[in-house]
């Protein structure tokens, strides 16, 4: 298809993968009056994240982009045939044209990135 997915569409996606399963609430129902009330549990945030992740192996299989602003860029990008050597065994092989996942990372991503690396450099220094 090669769509570009955004958050939004990324959303709409888990929603619908979601749509059958149900939230148990444990207790006393009666007190859960305000929708508020509730808590996420670890079954619910699991759900979600594995919602998250076949989205994201939907949308490569298809051979859509994946792009979450700030964050990454998920897209399929296709790489040409190649000779390759196995060092092991010193045999030529051929490695044929596929595509493969491509991730890159945006800007909140990179930040995170610096942040983590000036605290080693840091504690380095100490």
């Amino acid at each position: 298809m090669n769509d570009t997915i955004i958050k939004p569409g990324l959303i709409r996606n888990i929603v619908e993968k979601l749509r059958d399963t149900k939230i148990e609430i444990g207790g006393n129902k009666e007190s859960y009056k305000n929708k508020y009330h509730l808590k996420y549990t670890q079954e619910i945030v699991s759900n979600v994240l594995d919602a998250f992740l076949e989205t994201l192996e939907d949308a490569v299989a298809e051979g859509d982009t994946v792009r979450l602003k700030g964050y990454m860029t998920i897209k399929s990008s296709y790489v040409k045939e190649r000779r390759r050597r196995n060092v092991y065994n010193n045999e030529e092989f051929i490695d044929p044209a596929h595509y493969q996942a491509k991730i890159s990372l945006g800007a909140k991503l990179k930040e995170a990135n610096k942040r983590y690396n000036e605290k080693v450099s840091d504690s380095n220094e100490e």
